[in-house]
């Protein structure tokens, strides 16, 4: 089971595209990290696969199946998705907001309330969602999409937009620990990942987008997240660290001696 981009166009607007012609493909089984600079299509690239987004050229297949004309239910019951921003218009509850994701497998309490735990948010189950932080909001949107996809269809993706991005170390190193067990079980896992060490540190495979929205470069994040490619993609230096067993790249500029 494969989730391929097929020489995809599409954006928000007819007259300027975002990604141009681009082919991708994401591994059962593997974490893989799509970075690159501002505006290259990271965020548009997870709403194509998702099938939230339509494109105007090539398309989009898990199992070469194209998305294509399946209903909004059956893709929930294979693919959930997470923003960078969660946005839950309605006072819910973090258990409500949780089991709204089983809308397209059936209700399954003991599974919300696993998917709860695994994101450490027990304490909060009863709590309004707008009550809570950002970073926590950010997890209770990840709780929804583990419980989505446990107990669902064999074919299982999770796209994932800079889940971590408003949390803590701790939160943010237990959440990344939840997305690598969910690839280990076989599913598909994408992350838009804005740090190149966290994608180093916790991604199988990276997928290297350029400023015109095509790919630079896609394969095991060693092999792909060189400095000389980053320098190139962001167009600022990078050097490669080194901590003991270690080993990591970041921009110059950063660099304290």
């Amino acid at each position: 089971m494969n989730l391929c981009a097929e020489n995809i166009t599409t954006g928000h607007m007819r007259i300027a595209p975002v990604l141009r012609d681009l082919t991708a493909s994401f591994e059962p089984g593997r974490m893989t990290a799509v970075v690159g600079p501002n505006g290259a299509g990271k965020s548009t690239l997870l709403q194509a696969l998702a099938g939230q987004l339509r494109v105007w050229k090539g398309c989009i297949t898990l199992d070469g199946q194209a998305l294509t004309g399946r209903s909004h239910r059956d893709i929930a019951s294979t693919i959930a998705v997470t923003t960078q921003r969660p946005q839950v218009a309605a006072p819910f509850s973090v258990r409500k907001v949780v089991s709204l994701g089983r809308y397209a497998v059936g209700p399954d309490p003991a599974a919300v309330d696993r998917a709860i735990a695994r994101m450490n948010l027990s304490e909060h189950a009863d709590q309004i969602i707008q009550e809570l932080s950002v970073g926590q909001q950010q997890r209770v949107t990840l709780a929804r999409a583990l419980a989505q996809l446990e107990g669902g269809a064999e074919k299982r993706v999770l796209l994932a937009d800079e889940p971590t991005a408003a949390m803590d170390p701790r939160f943010e190193v237990s959440t990344m620990s939840a997305l690598r067990d969910l690839a280990r079980t076989g599913a598909i896992v994408v992350v838009v990942m804005h740090g190149v060490d966290l994608a180093l540190r916790e991604a199988d495979d990276a997928l290297v987008l350029t400023s015109e929205g095509g790919v630079d470069a896609a394969g095991p994040v060693r092999d792909t997240l060189t400095p000389e490619r980053l320098a190139r993609v962001f167009e600022t230096p990078f050097v490669e660290v080194e901590s003991g067993d270690c080993r990591t790249v970041i921009p110059a500029a950063v660099r304290r001696d």
